[in-house]
């Protein structure tokens, strides 16, 4: 389940691929430092990004609805 209180790098790693959906919000987090001890809620707060339009992005990529639904759809998914 995606919630607000997992850190960057727990969903980095459990969901291959969905470094695309943090870039589409802004969040360049694959590499960072920050990705380690950053919950969700703190990344998104952090850059003025909407928690909970991240969650809904976060959750349709893992649960492979083609694409995360943050771009209307355009990018094609995985």
């Amino acid at each position: 389940m995606i919630h607000k209180d997992l850190l960057v790098s727990e969903v980095l790693e459990k969901y291959e691929g969905v470094g695309q959906v943090f870039k589409i919000f802004g969040l360049n987090c694959l590499g960072c430092e920050k990705a380690r001890t950053e919950t969700l809620e703190q990344a998104a707060n952090g850059h003025g990004v909407d928690l909970d339009k991240l969650l809904m992005a976060i959750h349709n990529y893992a649960k492979g609805m083609g694409g995360c639904g943050a771009c209307g759809g355009g990018c094609g998914g995985r």
